[in-house]
């Protein structure tokens, strides 16, 4: 049985080796649905999560493009996460835009949370700036975490956006991931939505948008640099 409070109706976008949707399924929720754009990355999920999980009748998986989705869909969602292959893709650039956030925000509930995740590694701290700027354009109420590593690297940036002013505790929040991942990672607060702010104020820090999708350039260019050196 749920708690009070607890959502009721998950989106995860982008199915990957299930290491997202399978770890909610393990919490009383009644609906978990997943869009993947590739058949085969959900046949093969199965081989990451096994059947249990990837075939629990509480799980309904869409094949299609996540926009396109949020496009035709009326549902609307307590939690949407967007855990997309990461930005060096031109065709996974787009669900990193203020566009695609205000998809999103048209499609979560009244105080739905939503959580945006960004690697460290394939992206340069203007890019990572740019997209706490964009998700707060959209998302005033934000948090800002960093995951690192036991010897302290950064690897993940989550920004965590709540579609209205429901209050979080960040002591809470990170409690219950070091829970859940029996301490394995470090999940770390780098910004409320304040601070978040003041982080993001320079006037020449862009957006990222559909009509000028800095990401879509930037991160494959500091992806190539990585490969290949200076």
């Amino acid at each position: 049985q749920a708690p009070p409070g607890a959502p009721d109706d998950l989106l995860v976008i982008g199915r990957g080796p299930g290491s997202t949707a399978a770890p909610a399924l393990g919490y009383p929720i009644p609906r978990l649905d997943v869009v993947e754009i590739t058949p085969a990355v959900e046949r093969a999920s199965k081989l990451f999560v096994g059947s249990t999980r990837a075939d629990d009748a509480r799980c309904r998986t869409v094949i299609a493009d996540a926009r396109q989705y949020l496009t035709y869909t009326d549902m609307k969602y307590d939690v949407i996460i967007s855990e997309p292959s990461q930005p060096v893709a031109q065709q996974t650039s787009s669900l990193f835009t203020t566009d695609f956030l205000r998809f999103v925000r048209a499609h979560l509930t009244e105080q739905g949370t939503y959580c945006q995740w960004l690697p460290v590694a394939l992206t340069t701290e203007r890019d990572r700036l740019m997209i706490i700027k964009s998700v707060l354009s959209v998302f005033p109420n934000s948090h800002v975490w960093l995951t690192r590593s036991p010897s302290g690297e950064a690897i993940d940036m989550v920004i965590v956006a709540i579609n209205g002013d429901q209050p979080v505790d960040p002591a809470g929040v990170a409690n219950r991931v070091s829970d859940a991942t029996g301490g394995e990672f470090r999940f770390e607060l780098l910004a409320e939505p304040a601070t978040a702010s003041a982080l993001v104020a320079d006037p020449t820090l862009p957006l990222n948008t559909d009509d000028r999708p800095f990401l879509e350039f930037s991160a494959p260019r500091l992806h190539v640099r990585n490969l290949t050196g200076p």
